[in-house]
């Protein structure tokens, strides 16, 4: 990490020196480099610093000359590739479709023919001429930088901020400059770095070839006619041919030091912070634990963030040990540390965040002593980590069993067809059948994603499987099911385990000795044993009834009834089919949705429940417009808005809004709280008569709305300065910021900790009650959704299989679905 930032500095101090020769070239050089100054062939002396050529012409000031030429070469080709290659790739990976493949064959094209030949015969047809070099190397370099950046738009096309931005009404040139762009701008800029080093290059190699503008003094035009007029045949090639070598050299040089620094820094979560040397420990040893069962331990460690406000202590003096083949559960409520801790004892934690004190010992290393080439076997080999968002964490364009294989070989010596031998096996472990391994990550549900999570962390038998919310977002059934296959898995491949959690009921099932979390610090740690009798584990983080475990058999506080109002929403015979683009026999349709109808009042409030891929999140997509239906229609204020253009959809989604599932995800990193509440407005205010006060007031009262007071504290953050449940507000305020008349809110606690999910519920209620909206919920927990809704909709394989009053469904129920979800609630 210190020789590349050296080695970056160095080459940016010598980029500086010759940017600064060419600017003052009129200042320094001694001559004009177009008039003859001297005899032919002189030799280097005070009046001709480095001689003259064979006409006079002072060799010095056509070097200093020759900067201006070779860097406007160099620097505007690389604007021009990097603009080339960077509208390609937004244009290509977020379009996808015709847009892509047209693009992307063109690029195949353009690598595949040899640089060279292409470049003489456009040369030689367009002529010489600096401007025909620029083209010439445009033309030649983009392909690369589109090719290497469209892989990152296709990633990022799928975060929940850019899905966000649609279901806004957003368009696509909007989407592309404010939500994908400057996700992937800091790899834009290697590109440009790395594109002006070629140019450089090739417009050396092109004029050497005289290929380039005779009469424009440039460093390789000097080597042209040092070549052309025989200087090798004297003693003048030590100073006519030596010097612009040495610059082209040098330039070429300094812009491979700053991409080479630029490309660590762009990948900087595996580069983490690191103290200095001389506040290093040394590696520990077995004698810290003298009877070999510890395999981890955290003494005193500390994790700070740099804000504005100084330094926010998000891990605080933490100290635990995990034994072999034991259970770690740690629980606390949202913005208590827990996923920082988890990234810390990884060692992944991001800039402005930095360890600053502690000691994490595995296998009596310390990780906090070993460089980032020294971590990487341990990552994913010896300590894995199983994160939050499972869709994250998952290539969308590489089948899954591909993603395992590479995990396997990443850390072993295995062959493909070996690795895939493997992956195969590993995935049957974890559920998923030989049918299902070529599948993307998008064309599973919530919980088979999960388990090929799962499926990667264990792929080379680790000795520590960090578990950070393994089993959030998905419904009580499948939550079971993953933590009991996770806790086999355990068993079955002897690994210990650290689970994370805010689901106290969880941890209790397969932890043997659980630590509570509060502000970043352990305030309670012993065997689960000793806190399972009590109804809280600890005074400072009380047990709420839905961690507790409350049953949907509780009387609930009444939800709204919309009886007699006039339908808002209105679904018929709704259907969606997926079918796979990939053309080998055995691929069958996949009917997601069959058939499904149903209808919300204004006013009301309906509960869509059901297992993990069931269609319920299908359903919400395709009212906001994310994906076409196959068949069916959907109604909105009394008008078919199904096949909608774009201009009409964008009118109507300021009438609705979407709140998504992951509000670690829904909110661009990038974004100051202010702008994330105010786009909206921005986007469907843009022909109105909002101007800057108007849209101002709107987002203070959006805020003030949902509790986020004062405003001016949380106006100014990032997403990142904020706990889960503020994260949660500040999308709710997104969605209330045009007063839309449906809100469609897929699963908004489900990432929260139960407190902080009882005070998002309580607050969409009163908003409600304030502006007469009304609630499509959709959510896995069968007890959320009788506290809230009116009337509750059961769906099981894309259908629904009971609907109606929500006590009329739970005290009657009929369905061997329905009744599972009473079960798991109870």
């Amino acid at each position: 990490m210190m020789t590349r930032s050296r080695l970056g500095r160095a080459g940016l101090i010598m980029l500086c020196a010759l940017i600064c020769l060419a600017l003052a070239a009129p200042l320094i050089a001694p001559y004009d480099p177009y008039t003859p100054t001297g005899r032919p062939f002189e030799a280097p002396s005070f009046s001709h610093w480095l001689g003259t050529n064979d006409v006079g012409h002072d060799l010095a000031s056509e070097i200093i000359y020759g900067a201006r030429a070779s860097l406007t070469v160099g620097i505007l080709t690389a604007l021009l590739v990097t603009f080339l290659g960077t509208a390609a790739a937004l244009v290509g990976g977020y379009c996808r479709g015709r847009p892509d493949f047209a693009l992307m064959r063109v690029v195949d094209c353009a690598l595949s023919i040899p640089f060279l030949p292409l470049a003489i015969v456009i040369s030689v047809f367009l002529g010489p001429g600096i401007g025909m070099e620029i083209l010439v190397l445009s033309a030649i370099l983009w392909a690369r930088p589109a090719r290497e950046l469209r892989a990152q738009v296709l990633s990022v096309r799928e975060r929940g901020h850019v899905q966000a931005a649609r279901a806004m009404g957003a368009g696509n040139f909007w989407i592309m400059t404010r939500h994908v762009f400057p996700v992937i701008f800091p790899l834009v800029v290697p590109q440009f770095v790395r594109a002006a080093n070629r140019a450089i290059f090739y417009e050396s190699s092109l004029s050497f070839l005289g290929l380039g503008d005779p009469v424009y003094k440039s460093w390789a035009v000097t080597l042209f006619y040092a070549n052309a007029r025989g200087a090798f045949l004297t003693d003048a090639w030590l100073w006519w041919i030596l010097p612009p070598g040495l610059c082209i050299a040098g330039t070429i040089l300094s812009f491979a030091f700053i991409g080479h620094a630029l490309s660590d820094g762009a990948h900087s979560a595996d580069a983490p912070h690191r103290r200095s040397s001389k506040d290093r420990p040394m590696p520990s040893s077995s004698e810290d634990h003298p009877d070999g069962k510890c395999l981890l331990s955290v003494k005193n460690l500390v994790t700070v963030f740099d804000t504005a406000r100084g330094e926010f202590q998000a891990v605080d003096g933490v100290t635990f040990d995990v034994n072999r083949n034991e259970v770690l559960g740690i629980v606390g409520p949202s913005g208590s540390g827990k996923t920082m801790l988890a990234m810390s004892i990884l060692h992944l934690v991001r800039p402005p965040g930095r360890i600053v004190e502690g000691r994490i010992v595995l296998e009596g290393t310390d990780l906090l002593g070993l460089t980032a080439s020294e971590l990487r076997p341990i990552r994913g080999g010896r300590v894995s980590l199983i994160p939050q968002n499972a869709m994250n964490a998952l290539n969308p364009v590489i089948p899954i069993v591909e993603q395992v294989a590479e995990a396997m070989m990443v850390h072993r010596p295995l062959s493909r067809p070996e690795s895939r031998r493997q992956a195969l096996g590993l995935l049957e472990q974890v559920g998923i059948s030989a049918s299902q391994a070529e599948d993307f990550p998008h064309e599973l549900s919530g919980g088979m994603r999960r388990r090929v999570v799962i499926a990667m962390a264990l792929a080379n038998n680790p000795a520590l499987v960090v578990a950070d919310e393994p089993t959030s977002g998905l419904d009580s059934v499948t939550r079971r099911e993953i933590i009991s296959l996770l806790n086999d898995l355990r068993k079955r491949h002897g690994t210990s385990l650290i689970l994370i959690s805010h689901d106290v009921r969880l941890v209790r099932q397969v932890a043997d000795t659980v630590a509570v979390m509060v502000s970043g610090k352990i305030v309670e740690r012993g065997p689960c044993s000793k806190l399972a009798g009590s109804a809280s584990p600890t005074p400072q983080v009380p047990m709420s009834p839905t961690s507790a475990g409350s049953a949907p058999s509780e009387k609930p506080s009444a939800p709204v009834v919309a009886e007699g109002n006039a339908a808002l929403l209105k679904v018929n015979n709704l259907t969606r089919i997926f079918v796979s683009d990939r053309m080998w026999p055995g691929r069958a349709e996949r009917r997601t949705l069959n058939g499904v109808s149903f209808e919300v009042k204004q006013g009301e409030s309906v509960g869509i429940v059901g297992r993990s891929g069931a269609g319920k999140t299908t359903i919400a997509r395709i009212i906001m417009g994310l994906i076409r239906p196959t068949a069916g229609r959907i109604f909105f204020e009394g008008r078919d808005v199904t096949d909608l253009n774009h201009g009409a959809r964008r009118t109507l989604l300021g009438r609705m809004h979407m709140i998504f599932q992951d509000p670690y995800d829904a909110l661009h990193p990038g974004m100051r709280v202010e702008d994330i509440v105010g786009e909206p407005v921005v986007i469907h205010g843009a022909t109105g008569d909002l101007g800057p006060q108007d849209r101002r007031r709107r987002v203070t009262e959006a805020l003030e709305d949902v509790g986020l007071t004062p405003v001016d504290q949380f106006r100014r953050r990032f997403p990142s300065q904020l706990s889960g449940g503020q994260r949660q507000r500040v999308a709710l305020a997104r969605a209330i910021v045009l007063r839309p008349s449906l809100i469609i809110a897929d699963e908004p606690t489900s990432m929260l900790d139960s407190a902080s999910g009882a005070e998002i519920l309580a607050l969409m209620r009163d908003l409600q009650s304030r502006h007469r909206m009304s609630y499509l919920l959709i959510t896995h927990d069968l007890a959320l959704a009788r506290a809230f809704c009116g009337r509750l909709i059961v769906l099981d394989r894309g259908e629904i299989v009971e609907a109606g009053p929500t006590e009329q469904v739970i005290q009657t129920t009929r369905h061997p679905v329905t009744r599972e979800l009473v079960r798991a609630a109870e």
